[in-house]
């Protein structure tokens, strides 16, 4: 709806398939970063984007959604029909309410994007992570989203990307300080298609089907020297085939909206790092399982909770770690819209009361 500026999706679409379709038209809803999820999940968790810090969440741009509830009904959600299950929704993590049908999304114009790449050896993981870091407090560019990707395996390096809504010259401006950390061996910032610049920002995530496990804990505040050598035991020691660690930039205009106002918490951080590791074979599971646990624990000190997009049965405090103070109201929504706990899984929200199971 090109005079309202919104596009209505049913929730099987893909990542990569909305960019394409809304990119042909010259438009966007902030997309999550890798091609192939489903728009629901993405969605449904908040949804960190590579244009989060300009435009927010993926929920910040939700207007309505369609969910059929456990006794088959339809139901819609919006700032003015069911207001608190649409508040669930943005951020209460993927089918727990019910099964998402459609969403209607406020759109925004988009043609040609800066796009910055950058790469270093691994031995410069310290000086670019301190550097990097600074392009996501609350007084660095919004019109930037930063991305850091410290891959270690048969092939190691760093990896610096970011979607600029300004010129290339502006780009290299502001990265000047990242330039002049290390050695970095290839720099690419020029200005792209939008569309051009997600695929290459999609290329550089996992793609194939594979056996992975991942956690996403949220950075606070600048991370100290201290987390940094953590940071670099563990990627520079893997025990399988792959292991990387990706930085997303936070804050912006996800910080602008209140923590309360959404169901999704961790408003005020300044990025998610999600610590991932994959396996050739399957004795690979264990030790990188192992790995991925105790890379959270260790950092524990320096984060604050958890994507509710990576869920992770080892966290033991997990309402406490998703949702922080939202939790309680979560249960309460949950017993209106689903009080037999129809829709229920491992770490599902469950009802204040009145659960029949």
């Amino acid at each position: 709806n090109r005079k309202q500026g919104t596009v209505t999706l049913q929730t099987g679409l893909r990542n990569f398939e909305i960019i394409e379709q809304l990119g042909s038209q010259g438009l966007v809803v902030p997309p999550g970063l890798c091609p192939t999820p489903g728009i629901a999940g993405v969605t449904s968790g908040g949804g960190h984007s590579s244009l989060s810090r300009p435009w927010g969440l993926v929920i910040d741009n939700l207007l309505e959604a369609e969910l059929v509830d456990a006794d088959g009904c339809v139901l819609h959600a919006s700032a003015d029909r069911n207001a608190d299950l649409f508040w669930a929704l943005r951020g209460g993590g993927g089918g727990n309410f019910g099964v998402c049908t459609s969403f209607c999304f406020r759109t925004h114009e988009i043609d040609t994007v800066a796009y910055a790449s950058i790469n270093w050896e691994l031995e410069d993981l310290k000086p670019v992570l301190k550097v990097w870091q600074e392009y996501t407090l609350p007084d660095a560019d919004n019109r930037f989203t930063p991305l850091l990707t410290i891959i270690s395996g048969a092939q190691s390096f760093l990896l610096a990307q970011g979607v600029f809504l300004g010129s290339a010259e502006e780009l290299r401006e502001l990265l000047c300080p990242l330039l002049r950390s290390g050695s970095p061996n290839h720099v690419f910032i020029e200005e792209i298609p939008w569309v051009e610049a997600a695929a290459r920002i999609g290329g550089s995530q996992s793609g194939n089907p594979e056996p992975f496990k991942s956690v996403g804990p949220y950075v606070d505040e600048l991370l100290p020297d201290e987390a940094i050598d953590i940071i670099e035991r563990f990627i520079t020691n893997p025990p399988t085939s792959l292991v990387y660690l990706l930085f997303h930039g936070l804050g912006g205009a996800v910080a602008d909206i209140p923590t309360k106002a959404t169901a999704y918490f961790q408003r005020k951080a300044l990025s998610n790092m999600s610590i991932y590791a994959t396996w050739n074979e399957p004795e690979g599971a264990g030790p990188g399982i192992h790995w991925v646990d105790q890379f959270r624990r260790e950092m524990q000190p320096y984060t604050n909770g958890v994507y509710i997009n990576t869920q992770d049965l080892s966290i033991e405090n997990w309402p406490m770690a998703y949702y922080g103070g939202n939790f309680e109201r979560l249960t309460r929504i949950k017993a209106k819209y689903d009080p037999d706990n129809f829709f229920r899984f491992p770490q599902s929200i469950p009802p204040a009361c009145g659960c029949r199971e």
